[in-house]
């Protein structure tokens, strides 16, 4: 790897996280990212845009999919 972390890196049929993103809706992201609104969208992707270059991939692939369980299943954290 050349360090670029947005570079396009192919599908491996051994990542474990694809399997966690196979009841994958677009729609569901649309709509969470709608409820919050754009400038808290915009400020949301950017955290994770620095995460993924100057933290680390994993630290990236963490967050995605933290974010990804609040989406689908909000209740979790709520009390």
């Amino acid at each position: 790897m050349n360090g670029n972390f947005l570079a396009y890196q192919p599908d491996d049929p051994n990542n474990s996280f694809r399997s966690l993103f196979e009841d994958y809706d677009e729609n569901d992201f649309e709509e969470f990212f709608y409820k919050i609104g754009s400038n808290r969208s915009k400020e949301l992707i950017n955290l994770f845009l620095k995460l993924k270059i100057r933290v680390s991939n994993s630290v990236f692939e963490t967050e995605v999919f933290f974010l990804y369980i609040l989406i689908k299943a909000p209740k979790i954290f709520i009390n």
